[in-house]
């Protein structure tokens, strides 16, 4: 992706809605996600991280695409993580984010479960 490809895509603001059959789906995968969003974030007060989250009740105030966590682990990394549920996919906001915050030397994990969200952490504080 060009920078010129990024510049044309935030200039863009128009929300995408979903069709009407894909209502029933959708609500059963944000129920898995919220789920998953609880967890991490009960982890992250056990564990003193502080932690930025975008809640998924309500329209984030956060740049488009931003992740939905921003974590401060104990030994100083950042741990920045999409919540996806198993069939999630990437919007074109997220992507674009996710590409920026790589070519400036950082990763956005994609979670789809809270194995997973371990693991990373892992990776990163040994």
């Amino acid at each position: 992706m060009t920078m010129e490809q990024v510049a044309a895509h935030q200039a863009k603001h128009a929300p995408k809605r979903a069709g009407k059959g894909q209502q029933a789906v959708a609500s059963d995968e944000a129920g898995q996600e919220a789920g998953l969003h609880r967890e991490i974030l009960q982890w992250c007060a056990s564990n003193h991280c502080p932690v930025i989250h975008s809640p998924m009740h309500r329209k984030s105030s956060q740049t488009p695409g931003s992740p939905d966590f921003t974590i401060v682990l104990k030994n100083g990394h950042v741990l920045f993580a999409e919540c996806k549920t198993k069939a999630g996919k990437l919007s074109e906001e997220q992507i674009v984010w996710h590409h920026l915050a790589y070519r400036n030397g950082k990763t956005v994990y994609i979670v789809r479960s809270m194995a997973e969200f371990l693991g990373i952490v892992r990776d990163l504080t040994e």
